[in-house]
């Protein structure tokens, strides 16, 4: 009798001494070690209910950017493509509120191309300036779905934005397209 005692007391003094050390890591990734905010973007899958949506994403030329049903494993139904374009390059643009102070960020997004590749840009939009500063450039070169990311360490103030470009890439004579979908800006934790 003493022993079927025992065994549900040890069981629940294990539990009380290891639940205090358990962390709940919510939504967001860990990357090194590195837990995450969560994506802080709105529309990360172009797709809204099962259909094809821009929602949250700015589109200055739409003739230049479609969806696709050829999307990267784990992806929705959709992806956005955007043709190669003569200067200026078609683009599809989000921007968050970026919280004060120092922050280490991570963009991430699974991206393709088809002959000339695009590129994704992290920037910041201040509202002083109206400037965009590109911090860092990735061109999703590969022919197959892969996923690509960029880590940096950025300092804003209240009003400033973070602002994600995926671009269609730039050429006069040549033809092509890079897809986009899964795309995620988290801010990490040590």
């Amino acid at each position: 009798m003493e022993q079927s005692k025992l065994i549900p007391g040890l069981i629940i003094l294990f539990l009380a001494v290891a639940a205090p050390g358990c962390k709940e890591s919510g939504s967001g990734s860990i990357e090194n070690g590195e837990e995450s905010s969560g994506n802080l973007l709105l529309n990360p899958s172009f797709e809204s209910n099962g259909t094809p949506s821009l929602e949250y994403w700015n589109v200055e030329d739409t003739s230049r950017v479609r969806f696709s049903p050829d999307v990267p494993p784990g992806g929705g139904s959709y992806s956005v493509a955007i043709a190669v374009d003569w200067a200026p390059p078609a683009f599809v643009r989000t921007a968050v509120a970026a919280p004060a102070g120092t922050h280490r960020y991570r963009l991430s997004w699974w991206g393709k191309s088809e002959q000339i590749a695009g590129a994704a840009y992290l920037g910041i939009q201040r509202s002083d300036t109206l400037i965009l500063f590109l911090r860092e450039v990735i061109y999703p070169a590969d022919s197959t779905w892969r996923e690509y990311a960029m880590l940096d360490t950025i300092t804003t103030k209240t009003s400033d934005k973070l602002v994600i470009t995926l671009s269609g890439g730039v050429s006069q004579w040549s033809i092509g397209k890079t897809y986009y979908d899964l795309c995620s800006l988290e801010i990490l934790y040590p």
